[in-house]
């Protein structure tokens, strides 16, 4: 009964380590991980600039306005790619996250993030979690 009692602990034990495990993501590569703050009444901005051969991954991204209301926008090499309806930024962290698979730019671009200005005399706060790859 002994024999069983502490083999039954060793199974629940590692059962137990199994389940507690975080999530397991992709290993970054040349992290980009930042918070941007925009000043009264600016844009938040995030550049990421492309390297030839490489492109940017972007796993997500969380926003919030002082006051008022924004929209996010990425955009590559000068094109708007992706982008949230307007005032879905509000003054609650809006957050998006690009699963399973991170939104990944084409090779070599520069990729600008964008929170529009919050309104007059707000303050916008952008964070970005991205890779390069």
């Amino acid at each position: 009964m002994r024999r069983l009692g502490v083999l039954g602990f060793i199974v629940l034990l590692w059962a137990s380590s199994a389940l507690a495990q975080a999530t397991v993501y992709p290993s970054q590569q040349n992290p980009s991980n930042t918070r941007t703050v925009s000043t009264s009444n600016a844009a938040a901005v995030k550049t990421l600039t492309g390297v030839a051969g490489s492109a940017w991954r972007l796993y997500g991204m969380s926003a919030y306005c002082s006051a008022g209301t924004s929209t996010l926008t990425i955009a590559e090499a000068g094109t708007t790619t992706w982008s949230t309806n307007a005032g879905f930024v509000d003054t609650t962290i809006a957050g998006i996250a690009f699963t399973p698979s991170p939104y990944t730019a084409v090779a070599g671009a520069t990729v600008v993030i964008t929170l529009s200005t919050c309104g007059s005399g707000n303050i916008g706060t952008l964070n970005v979690q991205a890779d390069r790859h």
